[in-house]
């Protein structure tokens, strides 16, 4: 018997769209600071997931990365309610990978992240 959230990752998955299945572990919210090209010091929060996924190679950890509209200046603005250790599939614009394992991915704000 698959649940809704099931139901609706696979019809998202058979219209093409990137998933990547996992376990919530973490975030972190906060500023990164950076000079742009007037050499002034500017500020972007920036948003960072860490999640976990079993494979046939054992678990790997990927640390997704959230866009943030230019427009919010003030981290605590950004809520996350997902639950540490409840499985999660979160849509990707693009997922990173080195030596063969998957490390880091851009979260698809556009789309919900899936309960599973």
């Amino acid at each position: 018997m698959s649940t809704s959230g099931e139901q609706q990752l696979l019809e998202a998955i058979l219209e093409g769209q990137l998933f990547i299945v996992a376990e919530y572990r973490a975030s972190h919210v906060g500023t990164r600071q950076f000079v742009d090209d007037d050499g002034k010091a500017k500020g972007k929060v920036s948003v960072r997931h860490l999640i976990e996924m079993t494979g046939s190679r054992g678990v790997d950890s990927v640390m997704l990365f959230q866009s943030v509209p230019e427009t919010v200046t003030d981290p605590a603005t950004i809520k996350i309610e997902w639950v540490k250790g409840q499985r999660y599939a979160f849509p990707l614009v693009k997922i990173g990978r080195e030596r063969g394992q998957n490390t880091s991915g851009l979260l698809d704000t556009n789309r919900g992240v899936i309960p599973l």
